[in-house]
């Protein structure tokens, strides 16, 4: 091989060395970019993997929150439903009429209204999170000593708590619910876990006194899942004080926050669209529980029924349950405001036949109907109330309709077992007729909705509002 001699000198000269050691450094640099390279890949890898973690993980937090907000409905449902199986088994236990008993409706009413003055402020000042363990909490020390049925003085006394528990983790949960993306599906559900709650609870109530257990001890039952859920919102929530205001975007904690709140109360019951809504609810709430409280004692005294007609109230809060886990379907289909009145024709017409069709088995079923029938109801008020309001008096306005509706919900019962008392239990058919066309009225005058912004990431409420 020929070499030549002008090459040989270059590469032995010093200016070659030099030349060739530069090259073997720029390799040496380039192999060491390449490491640092990889180790940049590995930590953004890494960096990425736990920020995909920290999002999923704050996404099944949210999603646990949801769920405790339904089960707190599902309790609400449980109490509500299981009252009407309860009822002839507390008044041949304490030997009361159809009057004294009727008194538990109305000291949970009560509950319900103190809840009314006192929620947003102990929301906003202790924040979501403390307050519905509070809630669930109080509820279930409630549910703990009702379950050995001492006597009725404590009975009624245990339930004006139990009531202001339920008043505040009920109208907490929805107004969360109502603060979420896709809100008209998560009340819905919500509603729907209500209506699944009513479902279960004079069922299992019903299946324990057939099999030989104190009545008494369906309050067992309620007060394990209180506990529960309790354990759940601590979970979820938290129990710091700022979770309320961040999830609501308001803080009233600078100098004179109570006139805050003050204020805040004031501009909701300066609503003619709150008042109108509650009164709404007023009338649902007083027509659901009228029936499920007295269609068992209504079986038996007028249609020949065994103590398996506490199963009856099964089938209306099933029915309940299913209206409104398809509100937003049906509201859709039939419009959100016509189908409202579509809803209540058919309650009438099925309560014309419980009241003039003497057949135990077919006012079974017209009850269930009854309950499909009246599932959309609350929902749609609900929304249409989350429409209509600023978002800072969501959760005063839903606490306030919750009140006004659990005064309806202890009022009709009562009136009812008033009137049962003078009369018969037959009462409660005319009754729901009244009740229902009085809903109809009112719905005729409440407002029409408003149309969302585009940017909201609130399409299902803007579908189900639609008229």
């Amino acid at each position: 091989m020929d070499i030549r001699k002008d090459d040989l000198e270059l590469s032995m000269s010093p200016k070659g060395s030099r030349s060739i050691e530069a090259e073997i450094t720029s390799g040496d640099e380039w192999t060491r970019g390449l490491h640092e390279q990889a180790r940049i890949n590995r930590n953004t890898k890494g960096s990425n993997v736990k920020q995909a973690w920290k999002d999923a993980s704050r996404k099944f937090l949210f999603t646990w929150k949801e769920w405790s907000c339904f089960i707190a409905l599902f309790v609400g449902g449980l109490a509500d439903g299981s009252a009407g199986a309860l009822i002839p088994y507390m008044q041949s236990a304490f030997g009361v009429s159809y009057t004294p008993v009727s008194l538990i409706f109305v000291v949970q009413m009560v509950g319900y209204i103190v809840a009314t003055f006192t929620n947003n402020y102990l929301v906003d000042t202790l924040g979501r999170g403390i307050i519905l363990v509070s809630a669930m909490g109080l509820q279930a020390i409630g549910y703990a000593l009702l379950s050995p049925a001492f006597n009725f003085p404590l009975l009624l006394i245990l339930n004006f708590f139990t009531g202001y528990g339920a008043c505040i983790s009920n109208s907490s949960a929805v107004a969360y619910a109502g603060s979420r993306p896709n809100s008209a599906w998560k009340i819905a559900m919500i509603e729907a876990f209500y209506g699944l709650g009513g479902l279960v609870g004079p069922f299992v109530a019903t299946l324990l006194i057939e099999n030989g257990a104190k009545w008494s001890f369906f309050y067992i039952v309620e007060a394990c899942v209180c506990a529960a859920n309790a354990i759940l919102f601590g979970i979820s929530f938290g129990l710091k004080v700022e979770n309320s205001a961040r999830d609501h975007g308001e803080h009233s904690r600078e100098a004179g926050a109570e006139d805050h709140h003050a204020q805040k109360l004031k501009k909701i019951l300066q609503s003619k669209d709150a008042w109108i809504l509650a009164l709404f609810v007023f009338l649902s709430v007083g027509a659901e529980v009228s029936i499920s409280g007295w269609i068992a004692s209504f079986l038996i005294k007028e249609r020949g029924g065994t103590s398996s007609a506490g199963y009856v109230g099964t089938g209306f809060w099933g029915g309940m349950m299913l209206g409104s886990l398809f509100s937003s379907v049906l509201s859709v289909w039939l419009g959100g405001r016509k189908g409202v009145f579509y809803y209540l024709a058919l309650s009438l017409a099925l309560e014309f036949i419980i009241w003039f069709v003497p057949n135990l088995e077919g006012n079974a079923v017209a009850v269930a109907f009854v309950g499909l029938a009246m599932g959309p109801l609350y929902p749609n008020a609900t929304n249409l109330a989350l429409n209509r309001l600023p978002r800072a008096l969501h959760t005063g306005t839903v606490t306030f309709m919750a009140a006004l509706g659990k005064t309806g919900g202890a009022l009709f019962p009562f009136l009812t077992g008033a009137l049962a008392q003078r009369f018969s239990v037959n009462v409660l058919q005319p009754m729901m007729v009244i009740i229902f066309v009085l809903m109809v009225c009112v719905w005729a005058v409440a407002p029409t909705p408003r149309p969302l912004p585009k940017d909201e990431d609130n399409n299902q409420q803007s579908v189900q509002l639609e008229s």
